[in-house]
């Protein structure tokens, strides 16, 4: 009723909080593609992302919201063809390709 307060903020980064912003990081990268390549707003994508077993580790948890937010109809891990979106995560390389379905 005084109007005093106290807030604790707790600032260590965990490693799920770590994971969760590369899964942000990603999901920027491919909104950027999908503008690069022409998709429109609605258009539904397949997308093939190519890392290591590491960084596939620190996404899959994170695949389904990755799927939605990107509109990925089709979301899987495996060696993509063309080296056009190909980007450093935190020490570690990134590609993927995307397509229209």
């Amino acid at each position: 009723s005084s109007g005093d307060a106290v807030v604790v903020l707790d600032t260590d980064l965990t490693p799920e909080l770590v994971n969760e912003g590369h899964a942000r990081q990603l999901s920027r990268w491919i909104q950027d593609a999908r503008r690069s390549v022409g998709l429109e707003v609605t258009d539904r994508i397949a997308l093939t992302i190519a890392t290591d077993a590491e960084v596939q580790a620190w996404l899959e948890p994170h695949t389904d919201n990755l799927a939605a937010q990107v509109l990925a109809i089709q979301l899987g891990f495996g060696a993509v063809d063309s080296g056009e979106f190909v980007y450093e995560l935190d020490g570690h390389a990134i590609s993927f390709a995307l397509a229209k379905i």
